[in-house]
C-alpha cells in the first residue's frame, strides 16, 4: 500500500487519477474510493480529457464500498481523513498503520 501525504491542492487526486487511468482491458478494474457521491462527481468529472471525455470509471464512496463488498478490483482512498471522521463521527488525532513494502 502506497501513502501519498501532501497539503491540499497539491496534487494527490491527480496521482490517484493516473493511477485508475492505467486499468488494463481484462484485468481487474480500479475505483477511487471517496467520502460522498458529491467527490465522486468532483473526482469524475476531473479526470474527463480535453474533449471532455471519461478516463475513469465512476469513483465509489465508502458507504458502496462497505455495503456491496467483494468487489474483485483495486482500490485507492481519496482524502482518507474525511472518510476516517466520517466513520468515527469526530476528530482523529492521530492514526497508526503497518507499511510492509520493501523501500
Amino acid at each position: 500500500m502506497r501513502w501519498i501525504a501532501r497539503p491540499r491542492q497539491t496534487g494527490k487526486t491527480t496521482a490517484l487519477i493516473e493511477w485508475a487511468q492505467q486499468e488494463k482491458l481484462g484485468g481487474p478494474p480500479r475505483y477511487i474510493v471517496v467520502a460522498t457521491q458529491q467527490e465522486a462527481n468532483r473526482v469524475f468529472n476531473q479526470s474527463r480529457d480535453e474533449n471532455g471525455n471519461q478516463t475513469i470509471r465512476l469513483p465509489i464512496t465508502f458507504d458502496e464500498v462497505v455495503r456491496y463488498g467483494g468487489y474483485p478490483a483495486r482500490f485507492a482512498i481519496d482524502n482518507i481523513d474525511l472518510i476516517l471522521q466520517w466513520l468515527v463521527r469526530g476528530s482523529i488525532e492521530m492514526v497508526t498503520y503497518t507499511d510492509d513494502e520493501q523501500r
